[in-house]
């Protein structure tokens, strides 16, 4: 009696041709483990890279085209009339480590009176969700003999209705990361609709009156 294999359903099936009844199939055989491929050597982080963990907390890193930051959300300069403050905003290829960055020129030297004139920018953060964050952080030089220091706000609430002010420190002529605690900005109290970012120049209480920074991977963490 011969016998033959022809293919069935679920794999070989095994068929007597003297008319005996089919014998069992075989075991299927389990294929070969795969070897595990070697894990990827970790590339060194270049200065200024921000890691992917933090990524999804980057509120502007500058690298798109057109005034509109990672969150979607506009922004500009603004600057006081009278007295005429000044400043302006571009987008440059000198970033930290590498791609570009946010250059403000400022200007707030005028004075009327007791009035000092005053300049920024302004950021719109769409809603931002910060409530699992500590930390509002930023990479900052200063050049065009800019102070150590500027003020930063952040408002939340119909029409920006909530705003707190808190003071970026220690900033000098090479790329350094800086930190502000959101603890710091007292009269925000829910933080997970933000509403908008400004960093702001005031005669009043700037002790540099004119200069400029490079800012760059606005953030989160």
């Amino acid at each position: 009696m011969k016998n033959f294999w022809i293919p069935g359903i679920l794999g070989m099936t095994l068929i007597s041709c003297g008319g005996n009844a089919p014998a069992a199939a075989p075991p299927p055989v389990a294929p070969p483990a795969a070897e595990a491929p070697a894990p990827a050597e970790e590339p060194a982080l270049e200065k200024g890279t921000v890691t992917s963990a933090e990524s999804g907390k980057i509120i502007a890193d500058f690298e798109s085209i057109g005034k509109l930051n990672n969150v979607g959300g506009a922004y500009d300069m603004w600057a006081s009339e009278a007295p005429k403050g000044m400043a302006s905003v571009e987008v440059v290829p000198e970033g930290e480590g590498t791609g570009s960055a946010l250059k403000i020129t400022y200007d707030i030297s005028r004075r009327e009176g007791s009035n000092g004139a005053y300049s920024g920018i302004w950021m719109n953060l769409e809603g931002f969700d910060a409530s699992t964050s500590k930390n509002l952080v930023m990479s900052v030089k200063a050049a065009n003999g800019a102070g150590p220091k500027f003020f930063v706000e952040l408002k939340c609430g119909e029409n920006n209705k909530f705003v707190a002010r808190a003071e970026a420190r220690n900033i000098g002529s090479a790329w350094t990361k800086i930190e502000i605690p959101l603890v710091e900005f007292k009269e925000i109290t829910d933080w997970k609709k933000l509403t908008q970012m400004a960093i702001v120049f005031d005669q009043n209480i700037s002790s540099v009156a004119k200069g400029a920074y490079f800012i760059d991977n606005i953030r989160f963490e």
